[in-house]
């Protein structure tokens, strides 16, 4: 419910979610333009932009005591596209590949959504693509 009602606050018109992880359910829907809007204002969250940013960490279990687990980002882009930002993947059985990023050069910043790509690696090249437009454009 509160996700539902966020979504309609931020114009979300064509989306409705069911749960929060986003493993298929036929009343569980979205749009590329609705997860543009949810990008915009997830962006906006400093602590968001920090995370998604993360190439690489480590993360200190409390328990069990000295467990420590590498995690290493799946945004591929983080090491490859000039200005990234940083963003969200996202793969299922349904939805295949998907990809929410931003990027920012010269003071533009952009938001590129990618949904059912092919494999797990198109996603990227397409978002890349998106962007690349989105940058030569004046």
């Amino acid at each position: 419910g509160l996700m539902n009602r966020r979504a309609e606050s931020l114009g979300m018109d064509s989306t409705h979610f069911v749960n929060a992880n986003g493993m298929p359910d036929s009343d569980h829907y979205t749009t590329a333009r609705d997860m543009s809007k949810l990008a915009e204002a997830a962006f906006g969250n400093d602590t968001f932009r920090s995370i998604v940013g993360t190439k690489e960490a480590n993360i200190y279990y409390v328990k069990p005591s000295g467990r420590v687990e590498h995690c290493v980002n799946t945004d591929e882009l983080l090491w490859s596209y000039q200005g990234i930002v940083g963003g969200k993947t996202g793969w299922t059985s349904a939805a295949r590949g998907c990809l929410t990023v931003a990027a920012d050069r010269d003071g533009k910043e952009l938001i590129a959504v990618v949904m059912h790509s092919d494999d797990d690696e198109s996603r990227f090249q397409e978002a890349a693509e998106l962007l690349d437009y989105g940058f030569s454009q004046e």
